[in-house]
């Protein structure tokens, strides 16, 4: 087995004692119950964005190929959500949702400003989807296949008819 779908099956084994830690505490043990402590204290809110970008980098690992571009379009995505929970947090006073990541952002604040942050995030939020844009749906990929087998087709065509002038013009010739 390769070694990136081996990280990606450890990511997702991490994930799921992570939420079962946290959702029965009783049960988790003592390195449960400091897992999701850590979590708690480090990620504060920042843990939902960090999650949902981790289950897509999860996802690009376990697929068949993977692309150095798709895991930098994912760290912009969470740099982006972060300036932008980090903004949230300012404009909403939820200071106390903060976590560590939080304080530390938080701090960047009066340097950059409101707008410093929104243009930030605005920013690397285009260059991710510059770099990694949403999947194409199953219909227009089907409507590309045809397209293509019906240009064929025509070529096909075009290039039996030329075909058949070319042997008539010759046939007369002799």
């Amino acid at each position: 087995m390769e070694k990136r779908k081996l990280v990606g099956i450890f990511l997702i084994c991490i994930n799921i004692f992570g939420f079962l830690s946290w959702l029965f505490p009783e049960s988790s043990g003592v390195l449960g119950r400091i897992f999701v402590d850590f979590l708690k204290n480090f990620f504060g809110i920042y843990l939902i964005p960090f999650v949902v970008i981790q289950g897509l980098a999860i996802y690009y690992l376990l697929r068949g190929k993977i692309l150095e571009k798709e895991f930098l379009a994912l760290g912009l995505y969470l740099i982006s959500l972060f300036s932008l929970f980090t903004v949230f947090i300012k404009f909403f006073n939820l200071y106390k949702y903060e976590g560590e990541l939080g304080r530390l952002l938080l701090n960047i604040f009066p340097y950059i400003g409101f707008f410093g942050y929104i243009i930030f995030s605005i920013a690397t939020l285009t260059i991710a989807v510059f770099l990694l844009p949403p999947p194409k749906s199953k219909v227009s990929i089907k409507k590309e296949k045809n397209k293509k087998v019906n240009l064929d087709l025509e070529t096909q065509k075009i290039s039996d008819r030329s075909f058949e002038k070319t042997t008539k013009k010759n046939l007369k010739r002799e």
